[in-house]
């Protein structure tokens, strides 16, 4: 984490050369992963926060998928289990469902408010106590057109930083700043996702077509039923 001091913004020309480097890696990066990848160093040398994890909307589904964490601490399985839970977007379902829907960001010192608080939802008392919490930002993702695509969380694991408002603000300009290079990295997973069904389609046809024998076709489409996943 960078010296106390005046906020400087990690666009301004004047940043150090370690920021430049990580802004470099941001840029560079080939894709989602690897983008939040660096993107959570970053955020650890620049702010100190040393847990990123991202949920992206599903409007089919009408959630918040977990995408993937990055933390220079250890996430063993527990910990994944509790905090890699998808949201039905609706506001009492959890504070990241309350974020995507109003675009606000969330701050709580949780070693001031007490992360044990029983009104919270138990997915997010959940994920507190596996990631033993002491900070949480939540800062909702917005796209083009106001469109939410998904919600940040910014933890700081087994210390305090006690974040000063300004520092929220920053924060929360710089991950405005980047939510388009976001959507673009979400679009080509989309696309491929796509690109992969169309394939898997073409291939069943395929086989079904070169099928003779009512055995093997009734195989042949159990087994299609069985690896899908018709259900939520």
């Amino acid at each position: 984490m960078m010296d106390d001091g005046a906020i400087l913004h990690p666009f301004e020309l004047e940043a150090p050369v370690e920021v430049q480097d990580w802004l470099y890696k941001l840029a560079c990066a080939a894709d989602l992963d690897a983008f939040l990848s660096s993107l959570a160093g970053f955020i650890e040398f620049y702010w100190g926060f040393n847990y990123l994890g991202i949920q992206v909307l599903n409007n089919e589904r009408n959630c918040l998928e977990f995408f993937n964490c990055y933390s220079s601490l250890p996430v063993d399985d527990p910990c994944r289990e509790a905090i890699s839970q998808d949201v039905p977007l609706r506001s009492r379902a959890s504070i990241s469902a309350l974020i995507a829907l109003r675009k606000k960001t969330f701050y709580a010192d949780i070693d001031h408010h007490g992360g044990s608080d029983e009104e919270l939802p138990e997915i997010d008392r959940l994920a507190i106590v596996a990631l033993n919490a002491h900070d949480n930002l939540l800062i909702p993702i917005i796209g083009e057109n106001s469109k939410a695509l998904g919600v940040m969380h910014l933890i700081s694991r087994n210390r305090s930083l006690h974040l000063k408002k300004s520092e929220s603000d920053s924060i929360r300009q710089f991950i405005d700043g980047l939510a388009e290079k976001i959507r673009t990295y979400l679009d080509k997973i989309e696309l491929e996702r796509f690109h992969a069904r169309k394939h898997k389609q073409a291939e069943l046809t395929r086989r079904i077509n070169s099928t003779i024998e009512l055995t093997e076709l009734l195989d042949l489409m159990a087994n299609e039923i069985q690896n899908t996943d018709y259900f939520d």
